[in-house]
């Protein structure tokens, strides 16, 4: 039996929510919550028999005091994400009333943490679940190619000014984030490809200005709807959209026209209407879509093996909020622009009014073509270090300066660390240390060595705090890994420091963020026994996809030929009497040989890696000392991260939202979304770079390796408030791009200019309101 409890006792609850759970026998009413006790009383004055049920005003009160499976959450929007949280932090399914978010960026933020505690987060779209819907899939292949299609969703309210939903900062928006959700879903759900679509047209009215109410009260759009599998010739399929506030009668229909008829549905029944049949076909809901709905979620969160479900469901709410986000978008720059706040901006939306925007890395300039033009003739498959493998190994530890150093390519950052954790010869039930901060690339390939993480809390400039390294140090100890995270080097003078203290311990360092960066002169990577650096993606020197190892013993590099690198570089650079020689040929079974092609295009950015290190220096001082001025935004200051003289290599600039200085109610959130609007696209609240010890690798490794671990592994994974500074270094990160090249300075003073024009705005619209 499932212990659900009930936060929020309006009238949806009252009237849908616990009648059913108190009617389903495979459910126990276990808590209610409410902020007023009024509402509380009037809930035990209208359910007799579950006055004995506990009451608070509280939730976090109610999560410690009760045991808590699920909970139905139906709140006011603005109240509904910190409550939410909660109960995700507490490991408790949830299921919240429409909408899933404020905002998509905010339902991302939400479902990140859902998947974080192994839980499920589902929205009330009942229309989803319903018989409708059901007998609307089974009836669409009937209608053949599908030309386009319309849906109304329309009640009647009289004081549009009544209530928390006269406020656009309350609600997150008018009738359509509200009443029209129903509606996007439902299409959404129905005829696309799992995409959100695309909008033609959009307008949103707010018709009664005398009534105190600030969101549109009606909002119509066209949608261009992806699904080349019903739409006619493979086009988008044309949707009209309607939903009102206004009225004057109450409807929701949907209809859906194609080449051989009709679909329609309106409330309870769905109608087919086919040309070569005289009669419509008709069909009528038996059960409400609500208690449909209830009967899925419960379902789902009683099964253990609903994951790919609850995945589904959760990408089905992501597209219908991005579906309305672009909804909202699109009326905001095709509207009135007396009612834009931000009209007197550049208009983001013609692509002739900006710059050219995206963040583009690698560049792929005639040089890099050329190259790569240059090792398809030659070779695109080396087994040794020669050619452009040799090349660039050779350069790397050149630019190093250690001609004695060993270096060594990998098919990937994550496998590069790998063969450095082989190489160091961690063994089960040896313990690492690591930054809880990090992307879980730099610890998750040690989990296949048995090793216990001990993750450690951050300083303040999101780096492993040599505090916490030293605290967590026991006799057990095998190795340190840090991280330089987003470009900036660690305090590595007291981290070399613990070391000297402690003898026998390992230091490696992951650079992927890091390359040229330096600390009082020395590059990073030179610190300790090994380095990694990842050539994936947009790091700064990148082939694609590709990863190095720089390490001063020959023992570690010949360990790593062993790991990855079988047969002839074994047989070549390791000696006759090494005691693992005959290993030669087979190596550890491993192959991670690089590509040549990834390394010409990466040889192409080393040769000019200085230069891309003095543009991105110069313009992440031209945006610091920017937006430095914007008050709610807290810039790096690198001068005081640690004693040493500091060069970042400037991966990234990350500034922090200082909520205490913001304007009530505006968000870190928010803020982003207002610039996403205006064409800052590149600008990401980072979310896969979190903190590490709540992933299931790290809590639950014997589901993976049960030749490894036992269950009940605790080293240092710990409670959320062991790692108080990491945790507020990632709840308020902003990240921008950092440009490398002389002619992106239009680009940089765009991105600033917007940026400090839109916190502007908000600060005066704050101080009028």
């Amino acid at each position: 039996m499932l212990r659900v409890a009930i936060v929020g006792l309006g009238r949806r609850s009252l009237r849908c929510a616990i009648p059913y759970i108190l009617s389903d026998k495979t459910l126990q009413l276990e808590a209610v919550c409410d902020f007023s006790n009024s509402t509380i009383k009037r809930f035990k004055e209208e359910f007799p028999d579950a006055f004995q049920i506990p009451s608070f005003v509280s939730v976090s009160t109610m999560i410690t005091s009760r045991s808590i499976d699920c909970a139905y959450v139906a709140v006011p929007h603005y109240m509904c994400a910190d409550i939410v949280k909660k109960l995700l932090a507490s490991k408790i399914h949830v299921l919240r009333e429409k909408p899933a978010a404020m905002t998509a960026l905010e339902l991302e933020s939400l479902q990140g943490l859902a998947k974080s505690n192994d839980v499920t987060l589902s929205t009330a779209s009942q229309y989803r679940y319903s018989e409708q819907f059901r007998q609307m899939e089974k009836w669409l292949p009937l209608i053949g190619k599908i030309r386009f299609a319309d849906g109304i969703r329309k009640i009647s309210v009289r004081d549009l000014g009544a209530g928390w939903r006269a406020s656009k900062v309350l609600s997150g928006g008018g009738v359509l984030i509200d009443l029209g959700w129903h509606l996007v879903d439902l299409v959404v759900n129905l005829l696309s490809d799992d995409s959100a679509p695309g909008v033609q047209h959009a307008k949103i009215f707010q018709t009664h200005p005398s009534q105190p109410y600030d969101c549109e009260d009606t909002a119509q759009a066209i949608l261009n709807i992806h699904n080349s599998k019903l739409s006619a010739r493979g086009t988008s399929i044309p949707c009209s959209i309607f939903t009102t506030r206004l009225g004057p009668n109450k409807a929701f229909q949907l209809t859906i026209y194609g080449e051989f008829g009709s679909l329609r549905m309106d409330g309870d029944v769905v109608e087919l209407n086919l040309l070569n049949e005289s009669e419509v076909r008709s069909f009528t809901a038996t059960s409400t879509s609500f208690e449909q709905m209830m009967r899925v979620w419960r379902t789902t969160v009683a099964r253990s093996n609903s994951e790919n479900e609850n995945q589904l469901f959760m990408h089905c709410d992501r597209v219908t909020m991005q579906t309305i986000d672009i909804i909202y978008a699109r009326a905001g720059t095709t509207g009135n622009t007396e009612d834009d706040p931000f009209h007197s901006l550049p208009d983001s939306s013609k692509s002739n009014s900006i710059p050219d925007c995206m963040y583009r890395w690698p560049l792929i300039d005639g040089e890099v073509v050329n190259n790569v033009e240059k090792q398809l003739h030659e070779n695109v498959s080396i087994y040794d270090n020669s050619g452009i493998i040799g090349k660039f190994e050779h350069a790397w530890k050149m630019y190093h300066g250690s001609a004695e150093s060993f270096t060594l390519l990998h098919n990937s950052g994550t496998n590069a660390l790998q063969a450095l954790y082989f190489a160091g010869q961690l063994q089960p039930g040896d313990e690492v240390i690591f930054p809880v901060y990090s992307f879980h690339a730099t610890s998750s390939p040690a989990m296949q060595f048995g090793v216990i993480p001990v993750f450690c809390d951050a300083s303040d400039d999101g780096n492993i705090s040599p505090k916490a390294i030293l605290a967590a140090i026991t006799p057990r100890t095998k190795a340190i890994v840090v991280t330089h995270m987003w470009g900036i080097p660690c305090n590595m003078e007291a981290i070399s420091k613990i070391l000297q203290d402690n003898p026998g311990i390992l230091l490696f360092e992951d650079c992927s963020h890091a390359y040229g960066a330096k600390i009082d002169g020395q590059l990073v990577g030179t610190f300790g026994d090994a380095a990694a650096w990842s050539l994936q993606g947009q790091k700064i020197i990148s082939g694609g996809e590709g990863g190095i190892t720089l390490t001063k013993h020959a023992e570690f590099y010949y360990r790593q030929l062993l790991w990855g690198h079988y047969n002839k570089r074994c047989k070549a650079e390791i000696p006759d009497n090494h005691p693992l020689r005959s290993f030669a040929l087979t190596g550890a079974g491993a192959k991670n040989r690089i590509h040549p092609l990834a390394v010409a295009i990466a040889f192409s950015q080393l040769q000019n890696l200085s230069s891309i290190h003095q543009f991105k220096t110069l313009y992440a001082f031209q945006m610091i000392s920017r937006l430095a001025k914007i008050p709610f935004l807290k810039v790096p200051n690198i001068n005081t991260l640690s004693g040493a003289q500091l060069e970042p290599a400037w991966y990234a600039l990350v500034v922090h939202f200082y909520m205490s200085q913001a304007p009530r109610r505006l968000t870190r959130e928010s803020y982003v979304y207002e610039l996403h609007k205006h064409g800052l696209c590149e600008i990401d609240i980072p979310k896969s770079t979190g903190l590490l010890y709540r992933e299931p690798l790290y809590t639950s490794p014997h589901k993976l390796f049960p030749h490894l671990y036992q269950d009940g592994i605790t080293q240092g994974l710990g409670r959320n408030d062991q790692f108080p500074t990491a945790q507020a270094f990632y709840d308020n990160a902003i990240k921008l791009p950092v440009w490398s090249s002389r002619s992106d300075q239009t680009v940089v003073d765009y991105y600033v200019d917007i940026m400090c024009a839109v916190a502007e705005k908000i600060i005066r619209d704050s101080q009028v309101n």
